[in-house]
């Protein structure tokens, strides 16, 4: 339920003040609460950093410029000072909301009795055999004790004072109403109007919760940095959060590209803000985070370590609270003081500072420990429990990293500093009685302080609350103050540089700060069997996004050299190819290699058969070099290595080169000699003279190969193959990492000009090519084999195609299977190769000794062109056919027969208009003499056309003549012995015979038209 009027403001706790020279001035009192002492230890780095508070806070009341220059004219006209009080915390949040209740106590009207006693509490006991109402403390500085005493209970006997709130609002108070208040009097005791602390987050949070719900008391910190404080009410601070810090750590790692890391941080406020941040920037840079949080037992601790040392991560983060109850573990667990581990840590400024040592309790291994075996003592101890806890953080410390801002030496702040510990008795004195528990600091030994980042931020905190309360008028509450802080623009330049607040969050902005990286590194010559001392130097600036290295990080054992960040995959599964595999394609490249040169030195050896004269030896030289290319190519394609090399690249681009040019070689060849043959056959058809060479045939090869030499060599230039090893998506680590790939020639994903620009062409340019062959071969399957093996010439065309056909798809599809692709590609290029050689040679192999080729072409020649000439004409005329005595009503019987019977009939008539039909008696064929000496290769054959007067057809006589010299045939069967004669007796009437050579005649012999008959030896 909701109440209608709004709650009742406390009162102001601004007082006005007449002060000795006669002014009246506002007062405020400033209340510090931070900790210094724990476990019975007063660190004295910590005592500086309220000590830099109450300089502030006299320099506030002196307006004096000895740090800040412009201070003084800030304060112009200001008429507010401050009073200061420190209270102690012990780093307790319970202390320090204890400590805040104190304060805010009148004890002049007490209402109960109170007793407080801020040192007997669960940090510290009684010395034994004292008085329980006293405790001793030990004063530390740079690791020796400088002093001890005892504190004694304060007693508060009195009863609680209740006190009248306001009833007018202060919204509504005039100045008049101001002025008619009482001055009060300096001894008079005053509720703090704001307080500045702590020191921690974690102490911060409940106590900003206290303070500011039920006190309305603003808050300014100058070393809380957790997140979880943004925007909390009434509270501001001269530090940037965390967020910041995460930033700048993850910003280091991604600079020296860490992807993994785990992090461990402790669960308590101010460690939970610190993870959030972490997470959240860890996403900004893509870095896998793992995160493990614990709690303050000694149990959960070892199971903390455990879980981290379980993610195998070797760079960690830590958030800790308090870093001994974990680095001790750590190091027995071998996850610290290790050189596989690398530990960065958040905000651990006790190490750098000068005075950081650690005691030695023991003088256990004190030789190896202070010598250059140091990384090596441990070692020298089976069990890490004998080892001293303070020599296990040292190993732990070693190469220890630790971030926090970064403030540039402000000479000034420093000299002031120095001045209070070393020369200002005074101030000390009147330092010290600002403490509730003035004994605590009777026995102090001052020494000249580092400078510290959290001394500068809290002189700051001091001084922005001193402005703020100069520039908001009356005796302002504390609302109206931190509207002030917030909301009035309030900017100065501070020791740590330009410093304001957004006014959502109430946090200083990060961009006006620089972070930074420190070193850790055990100092072995100022160490001795006493103390254990380190030496802290910069090892990185970060802002702005950039990252500068100042040093070289050295990690533990000296080393610059950072540990991988992930263990090494062990079981990376490159998907090889085996090495029976590689045998087995390599053994095929060889055995087709070797049968090509085998089948090149067999013709070299035969090249004077008929058989191979009848098939050209160039063209089987040719077809044997092209396979032998294709054979060749094997050998790259089993090339393989877990990393491209320059090596690897360059067996990609000579796969394809070996492959296509040796198949245009090869095909060029086959698709030469069924063009050649059908070429000849359809002059014999026309009855025409066709002269059919080397150089006319040669035209395919040409044109084959210059379009696939240019194709490869722009795909060379422009987009060549490249060995590269692409990883598998679907197969990760516990840390994402690939642990498969595969290697395969491909185009480098980076290059924009695809490969199928040059593929697809020259896949088309040879498939085509092959599909024309296989027509040329399929035209020429009826002529006998012995003329060109056309029958074996398509049968090793179509498997050819047919090979390309089946085998191409499933070879796409091995693409990412090195070992399949392999073995499919080797058996592909075999399979090719064979259905070019074995075709082609294993007839000529078995009739390398048949020697009666002669009959067979002449055969050949009227057969083909008989057939042709039926196809082609429908056909011959019926009287022709019944003239010869032929009974067939179709053109396949007379084909069938002429087949059966070539010796007696001659060659169709030509398809000039000259032509006409003969009668039965118009063709003799004589051929007993041309089989006698058959075997003979210098045999000439005289094949001449006789046509009586007025025929078109001649009887046609072919005889075989003796020693050499050429038959002649004429139209009337006769015989004549002198060839002169026989060409003068019928000039005029027909055309001279003309001779042809039997080994001429094999190797293609010429089929003339009668007007084109001309006495030329083909």
């Amino acid at each position: 339920m909701t109440s209608s009027s709004a709650p009742a403001q406390l009162p102001s706790r601004i007082r006005r003040r007449r002060r000795a020279d006669g002014s009246v001035i506002r007062e405020g009192r400033l209340l510090s609460i931070m900790g210094a002492e724990w476990d019975g230890y007063v660190y004295l780095s910590d005592v500086y950093i309220s000590a830099a508070q109450f300089l502030a806070v006299k320099h506030f009341n002196e307006r004096s410029g000895a740090v800040m220059p412009e201070l003084p004219a800030l304060l112009e006209g200001c008429d507010f000072q401050m009073t200061f009080e420190q209270r102690e915390t012990s780093y307790s949040p319970v202390d320090a909301v204890q400590a805040l209740l104190d304060a805010t106590e009148d004890p002049a009207d007490p209402v109960i009795d109170h007793q407080w006693n801020s040192h007997n509490n669960h940090h510290n006991s009684p010395l034994e055999g004292s008085d329980s109402s006293s405790t001793t403390f030990t004063i530390i500085h740079e690791g020796e004790i400088v002093g001890s005493h005892i504190n004694h209970t304060h007693a508060m006997d009195g009863r609680r004072r209740r006190r009248q709130l306001e009833q007018d609002s202060p919204d509504n108070r005039s100045p008049d109403d101001d002025e008619e208040l009482p001055l009060a009097s300096p001894d008079e005791w005053q509720h703090p109007f704001a307080v500045v602390g702590a020191s921690y987050s974690y102490v911060t949070i409940p106590l900003n919760i206290v303070g500011a719900s039920t006190m309305e008391l603003p808050m300014l910190s100058g070393s809380a940095t957790s997140s979880a404080l943004d925007g909390a009410p009434l509270f501001g601070r001269t530090i940037p959060t965390n967020r910041g810090d995460s930033h700048a750590a993850m910003l280091y790692y991604r600079h020296r590209n860490i992807t993994h890391v785990a992090c461990l941080y402790s669960t308590d406020a101010w460690g939970t803000a610190y993870h959030a941040d972490l997470q959240r920037e860890a996403r900004h840079f893509n870095i896998t985070l793992q995160s493990v949080g614990y709690l303050e037992t000694e149990d959960n601790i070892q199971n903390a370590l455990e879980q981290i040392q379980a993610t195998k991560l070797k760079h960690v983060f830590a958030v800790l609270l308090d870093w001994k109850t974990v680095l001790g573990p750590a190091y027995d667990l071998g996850i610290v003081g290790h050189p596989d581990y690398s530990w960065i840590t958040a905000e651990q400024t006790e190490w750098t500072a000068d005075d950081f040592v650690l005691n030695r309790t023991t003088t256990t291994l004190e030789e190896g420990f202070l010598q250059d075996d140091f990384y090596d003592s441990q070692d020298e101890i089976e069990d890490n429990d004998e080892m001293p806890v303070e020599l296990k953080w040292a190993h732990a410390l070693h190469g220890m990293g630790q971030i926090t801002l970064h403030v540039e030496d402000h000479p000034r702040f420093s000299d002031a500093m120095a001045e209070f510990a070393n020369d200002n008795s005074t101030l000390r004195d009147e330092y010290s009685d600002a403490f509730y528990e003035t004994e605590l600091w009777q026995d102090l030994l001052w020494t000249t302080p580092d400078y510290n980042v959290w001394q500068a931020m809290n002189y700051d905190a001091a001084i922005a609350f001193g402005i703020a309360a100069c520039q908001t008028p009356g005796l302002f509450t504390g609302p109206e103050l931190y509207q002030t802080l917030l909301n009035s623009g309030l900017e100065f330049e501070g020791v740590t540089g330009s410093v304001s607040f957004d006014p959502t969050t109430g946090t200083r902005s990060a961009d006006s700060v620089t972070y930074r990286i420190d070193n850790l590194v055990l100092d072995l010559d100022e160490s001795d069997s006493e103390y254990i001392r380190f030496d802290s130097r910069l090892a990185v600036l970060l802002a702005h996004g950039q990252v500068q290295e100042m040093h070289d990080f050295r990690y533990y054992g000296n080393t610059t050299a950072m540990p991988s960040a992930l263990p090494t995959v062990h079981d990376h599964n490159y998907n090889l190819i085996p090495v029976g595999a590689q045998a087995f394609g390599w053994f095929l490249s060889a055995a087709l290699m070797t049968m090509s040169l085998g089948w090149i030195v067999w013709v070299q050896q035969h090249q004077t058969a008929v058989i191979v004269q009848a098939s050209q030896p160039v063209f089987l030289y040719q077809v044997c070099v092209g396979t032998l290319l294709m054979a060749a190519a094997i050998i790259p394609m089993g090339f393989q290595g877990t990393e491209p090399t320059m090596g690897l690249n360059t067996a990609c681009m000579f796969i394809p080169w070996l492959v296509f040019v040796g198949f245009v070689v090869s095909l060029s060849a086959l698709f030469s000699k069924a063009w050649r043959l059908n070429q000849i056959v359809k002059s014999g058809v026309q009855m025409r003279r066709v002269q059919v060479q080397v150089v006319d045939v040669i035209w395919p090869f040409v044109l084959l190969m210059t379009i696939n030499v240019t194709l490869l060599t722009a795909w060379t230039i422009v987009a060549p193959l490249e060995y590269i090893r692409e990883n598998d998506p679907h197969n990760v680590d516990m840390f994402g990492r690939h642990v498969e790939s595969f290697g395969a020639c491909k185009v480098n994903p980076d290059n924009s000009v695809s490969p199928l620009w040059f593929q697809i062409p020259i896949f088309l340019v040879n498939v085509a090519t092959l599909g024309i062959a296989t027509y040329q071969s399929y035209k020429s399957r009826h002529l006998p084999t012995e003329f060109s093996e056309s029958s074996y010439l398509a049968i090793s065309m179509a498997s050819l195609l047919e090979s390309l056909l089946l085998g191409g798809p499933i070879l796409f599809v091995t693409l990412d299977n090195p070992t399949a692709f392999f073995v499919v590609g080797s058996g592909l290029l075999a399979v090719c190769c064979l259905c070019i050689l074995l075709p082609v040679f294993i007839p000529k192999f078995q009739k390398r000794n048949e020697a009666s080729l002669a009959t067979t072409l002449r055969d050949s020649i009227v057969s083909a062109s008989m057939r042709k000439m039926s196809s082609a004409r429908g056909g011959l005329d019926s009287s022709l056919r019944s003239s010869h005595g032929f009974n067939a009503t179709s053109s396949s019987n007379f084909s069938r027969e002429f087949q059966q019977h070539p010796h007696q009939y001659s060659p169709p008539p030509s398809h000039g208009t000259r032509s006409a039909p003969v009668s039965a008696d118009s063709w003799n064929v004589t051929t007993s003499q041309f089989s006698d000496d058959a075997q003979s290769h210098d045999s000439d054959i005289d094949i001449s056309d006789t046509p009586k007067k007025r025929e078109p057809w001649g009887r046609m006589s072919i005889k075989r003549t003796a020693s050499d010299k050429p038959v002649t045939a004429t139209s009337n069967g006769s015989s004549e012995k002198n060839r002169t004669s026989s060409n003068q007796s019928n000039r005029g009437s027909r055309a001279p015979s003309t001779l042809v050579s039997r080994s001429q005649c094999s190797s293609m012999p010429e089929i003339m038209e009668e007007d084109e008959i001309r006495d030329d030896n083909v």
